[in-house]
């Protein structure tokens, strides 16, 4: 498990009729995904009745290549969520490095380095952090697999 599992895949179909298989399929009712379309790329997401906080989105990115259509496909969760966990990384990883250097100052003064308590709580935060998103990732996992599924299928007919 990697945060923002990734694959590629080439297929012999030119990427404007990848994309038009993908929103063909998109519109039966039956399909497990809605889809937000671009030029060259395509985003899935499940479809708001079944979404919960992890849920996940597929982009995809079509590229022509000599051999086909090579598609680049990325899991990631909802925006909101990859932005929080981002900012967290951030907050968590800023408050480590300011209080270690405080600290080492408070040390480098024959000051009691009380700051340096702030790189242990980061680092066992950061863990936290990725724990929770390794939990995510693991909940999704089933919605993931529904999404992925269903870009094969749409390609193999």
């Amino acid at each position: 498990m990697r945060v923002r599992p990734r694959f590629r895949k080439t297929v012999s179909l030119p990427a404007k009729e990848v994309l038009s298989q993908l929103k063909q399929k998109l519109q039966h009712q039956d399909s497990p995904c809605t889809g937000t379309f671009l030029e060259r790329f395509a985003i899935l997401r499940i479809p708001p009745q079944h979404q919960h906080l992890w849920s996940p989105e597929l982009s995809i990115e079509t590229e022509e290549t000599p051999d086909g259509t090579l598609i680049r496909g990325l899991f990631s969760p909802k925006p909101p969520v990859w932005t929080f966990f981002a900012s967290l990384y951030f907050f968590v990883i800023f408050i480590g490095v300011a209080g270690g250097f405080y600290g080492l100052i408070q040390l480098n003064l024959g000051i009691q380095p009380d700051a340096l308590w702030a790189v242990p709580l980061s680092l066992i935060l950061l863990g936290g952090a990725y724990a929770t998103a390794y939990t995510g990732q693991k909940l999704s996992q089933e919605q993931m697999e529904a999404m992925q599924n269903f870009l094969e299928q749409s390609l193999n007919e």
